[in-house]
């Protein structure tokens, strides 16, 4: 994706990326310069359910739609990155409803964390750790096999989180969360980083126990998968790409589960994955004309919880 404006061209792409606290549209051009683009609240099916997620995202499109002065009919290629999709019956209705709101010859519906895995790793191979208000690990081979680790939902349990943050902290007696929703629970991150860099020693623990938690994932995700040797690693998500001590505190982790990261890319904006996966189904079209798709990428997933090594700093 550029990220500089390009005046439409008659048709479009449309990348989506829907994790439980944002959501962030995207309209390019046929070479991914970004047209328009728009911002709405959280779309996690597992926590508003399949109907609140498509209000959501059906009002975000929209908007981003008319602000690009183009129309449901110009869109050629739809990718939509949504946290919690991967599981029924939250998958189906995604796909009946996709169906009916775009008419595009190619779409897909994906997990929000196979957005970070495209945007951040070389042909979207390696493995992905994404970390906001829920948490999930993706590790995928080069032969196309993909094993994803976490991702339940806050509600569930969601190891090395923002929610899972949240709680610890609350636990302290010293942060106050707003409400009992996951969401205002995660927004304690902030706070708690604040806390961190002015030396609060319960804090720093917290945090480095997240960071470890992702590692724990990670490692999980890559011994099911069989990897061997170095793996590209792609991070997503508010609190691993934005709070330096629980990035910190997983790369150690990574270390101590002997697993060789590298290399390792932030990813500030996974939309960008949605748009370059939408380029590739379009390339795909071209070269198998007629076919149409209203798919919903899967994984195989693993609800077992991993065990974190014990660290002499933690």
């Amino acid at each position: 994706m550029i990220d500089q404006p390009a005046g439409p061209e008659g048709v479009c792409l449309l990348g989506v990326d829907a994790g439980g606290s944002s959501t962030d549209f995207v309209l390019t051009d046929m070479g991914g310069h970004v047209i328009a683009s728009a911002s709405s609240g959280g779309a996690n099916v597992t926590s508003l359910g399949v109907a609140g997620a498509c209000r959501v995202l059906d009002e975000g499109m929209r908007i981003a739609l008319a602000r690009s002065g183009s129309s449901v009919a110009s869109i050629r290629a739809a990718v939509l990155g949504i946290a919690g999709v991967d599981r029924e019956p939250q998958r189906s209705g995604m796909k009946r409803w996709l169906a009916a709101a775009l008419p595009a010859s190619q779409t897909l519906v994906a997990t929000d964390v196979e957005l970070v895995i495209a945007a951040g790793t070389p042909e979207g191979v390696g493995l992905a750790v994404v970390a906001g208000t829920g948490s999930v690990v993706l590790a995928r081979d080069t032969a196309g096999r993909t094993v994803k680790v976490g991702g339940r939902g806050p509600l569930d349990g969601d190891p090395g989180s923002g929610h899972a943050i949240g709680l610890a902290a609350m636990g302290t007696g010293r942060f106050h969360a707003a409400s009992d929703s996951p969401r205002d629970i995660a927004a304690l991150v902030p706070d708690v980083a604040a806390a961190a860099d002015a030396g609060d020693n319960g804090a720093i623990g917290i945090l480095q126990a997240a960071g470890l938690d992702l590692a724990a994932q990670a490692a999980d995700a890559i011994s099911r998968i069989g990897w061997v040797g170095t793996a590209p690693c792609a991070l997503g998500g508010g609190v691993v790409a934005n709070v330096a001590r629980v990035r910190a505190a997983f790369l150690t982790g990574a270390r101590d589960f002997d697993l060789y990261l590298d290399p390792v890319e932030v990813v500030r904006r996974p939309v960008a994955g949605a748009i370059q996966i939408a380029m590739r189904l379009t390339a795909n079209a071209e070269t198998q004309p007629g076919a149409q798709s209203t798919a919903v990428s899967s994984v195989t997933s693993t609800t077992q919880q991993p065990t974190r090594p014990e660290a002499a700093d933690r």
